[in-house]
C-alpha cells in the first residue's frame, strides 16, 4: 500500500519526500480533506516516438495462416455483433 499523505505536510516536506522517492523508490498519495488528489512517484524515462518504428519491427509477425484466421474470426463477430439490438445508454 502506498503512503498517505495530506497536502500540508507534503507542501511542508517536499523535498524530503522527493529525496525518498528518488534515492529509495517510495511512493506517496497525496491526499485532501481525507481524498486522493495527486501521487508522488519515480520518474520512469519513456520511449521517444523516434524509436517507434524500431519497437514495430521488432513485434512478432502473424503468420499468413494466422492472419487470415484472424480475419475471418473479426467477420464473424461483426456479423454476430449486427444481430445485437442498439439500445441506448441514457434508457433506464
Amino acid at each position: 500500500m502506498r503512503n498517505r499523505r495530506s497536502f500540508a505536510d507534503m507542501a511542508g516536506n517536499l523535498a524530503d519526500y522527493v529525496d525518498r522517492v528518488a534515492s529509495q523508490g517510495e511512493r506517496f498519495v497525496v491526499m485532501r480533506d481525507e481524498q486522493p488528489v495527486a501521487e508522488l512517484i519515480p520518474f520512469t524515462p519513456g520511449r521517444s516516438v523516434r524509436e517507434l518504428s524500431t519497437m514495430l519491427a521488432a513485434l512478432p509477425r502473424l503468420s499468413r495462416e494466422e492472419a487470415t484466421g484472424y480475419g475471418e474470426e473479426i467477420a464473424a463477430a461483426r456479423i454476430e455483433l449486427e444481430k445485437v439490438p442498439l439500445r441506448d445508454s441514457c434508457d433506464r
